[in-house]
């Protein structure tokens, strides 16, 4: 194959050649998550170094002219590999003007740069000039503005410490410019800034007069993920203490209308003070939080070193608001840390137990249902098997089927702690055929 043979136009760049036999990591490369709004991609081979070459010139001139135009224009890329282990992409994405050029250039830079990596360190079969193509091909989709590099150091997260970019650099030149983070602060909190914590920890450290806080609290819009911000929330409480962070929480609570989304994402993610505990619980007993929101405090281990009194009326209060479902997984989490605490919360763990929507829960509310039920089942197996045959019976709540559910093994617990549940069990059965023959 030489290039002449590639069909470019302005829809994008096609390889032909179906006779070539896929490389193995193509099944692996299948499943790069594609841009915003892309259509499904197609897969073809290129054999060699030189024609990577070529065909990447190409490309990149085919993408410039592409995001340049202001009507929506369709780019063919993806990952391809042949018999010998040659890499180039080709694959399918819409863009829709110039402002989102940079939102569909970095995907496309992060893409290549793991594929240069795996390449690099696990694959090791590439020939290293084919690799260094790559790493040209890279170079080329690298942009030294500050937002672009914003996306490729926090878009992206490393688990090995080794590997992980210095942040500090970046939080510096954003305190020193703080607009960037503004006009950052949407795609920051959208849920792509995979590495926002640490980047919120960064910027703490270099903003020791606190500027860029009000800028982040205050922000007009954004999305629903605030690591960023809990990062610089739970580094500044390391340097400045509990006094400083409960100030600040106490002065976000009397704002109106109250940042009930952010207190409660501080709350799980930075710990709780006894004022925090206290701010949570006058909240949901003062005006009522939508359930994806108190939902989140079921997250961490934000709980485990609260005083158990505190504790109670945190959960009473979420109980009574109708949040039974986080009550009781912060419940399970609790007895299972403080098992010395275990007597202490056999009322509440009875009463959540018994909550119809628990029982019957499918999701993993139901998993932590089982493990608090099978916690307690020695103290009160009768109460707990009554509440499980209660909804096995009970048909106005609709089809439930306990032997299909958690249930069936907190049942068999029951049973096995009290073998005269059985009789009774078989009793009543053997009852109900006697009237449905009769």
């Amino acid at each position: 194959m030489n290039t002449e043979s590639t069909t470019l136009d302005r829809r994008g760049l096609d390889v032909h050649d179906a006779t070539w036999r896929q490389h193995r990591w193509l099944r692996e490369a299948a499943h790069i998550p594609a841009l915003h709004g892309c259509q499904r991609g197609f897969l073809k081979s290129v054999r060699l170094a030189s024609e990577i070459s070529a065909l990447r010139e190409k490309f990149l001139h085919l993408l410039e002219h592409g995001l340049g135009q202001r009507e929506k224009v369709s780019i063919r890329w993806g990952w391809a590999f042949d018999e010998t282990g040659t890499v180039f992409f080709v694959r399918e994405d819409s863009v829709e003007n110039e402002h989102m050029k940079m939102e569909a250039r970095e995907p496309l830079r992060r893409t290549i740069a793991d594929v240069i990596y795996r390449a690099r360190k696990y694959w090791k079969e590439l020939p290293e000039e084919d690799v260094a193509e790559l790493d040209v091909l890279h170079t080329a989709f690298e942009d030294a503005s500050l937002p672009a590099r914003l996306r490729q150091l926090v878009g992206h997260f490393r688990w090995d410490r080794d590997e992980q970019p210095d942040l500090q650099p970046l939080a510096r030149e954003l305190v020193e410019s703080p607009a960037p983070l503004v006009e950052m602060w949407p795609w920051l909190t959208s849920g792509d800034a995979a590495d926002g914590w640490r980047f919120g920890e960064a910027l703490a450290e270099q903003d020791t007069e606190g500027q860029l806080l009000d800028a982040m609290q205050d922000a007009e819009t954004g999305g629903r993920d605030l690591r960023v911000l809990c990062g610089y929330v739970s580094a500044t409480r390391r340097r400045r203490g509990d006094a400083w962070y409960d100030g600040w929480v106490q002065a976000q609570s009397h704002r109106t209308p109250r940042p009930l989304h952010m207190l409660f994402e501080v709350a799980w993610r930075c710990g709780a003070t006894p004022l925090v505990a206290r701010c949570v619980q006058e909240i949901l007993q003062a005006e009522p939080v939508p359930p994806e929101i108190v939902g989140q405090l079921s997250f961490g281990r934000w709980v485990e070193d609260l005083d158990p009194e505190l504790l109670a009326d945190l959960l009473r209060a979420m109980v009574d608001a109708g949040h039974e479902a986080p009550a009781l997984t912060i419940l399970e989490h609790r007895t299972k840390s403080q098992p010395g605490e275990h007597d202490r919360w056999l009322d509440l763990v009875l009463e959540l137990i018994a909550v119809p929507s628990l029982i019957r829960s499918g999701h993993m509310t139901s998993y932590y249902w089982k493990e608090l039920a099978l916690r307690y089942v020695d103290e009160r197996p009768d109460e707990i098997a009554a509440a499980i045959i209660r909804e096995q019976g009970d048909r106005s709540a609709g089809t439930w089927f306990s032997k299909h559910s958690e249930a069936a093994q907190v049942l068999a617990a029951c049973v096995e702690h009290r073998p005269q549940l059985r009789e009774r069990r078989h009793a009543r059965v053997t009852h109900r055929r006697h009237l449905r023959r009769s």
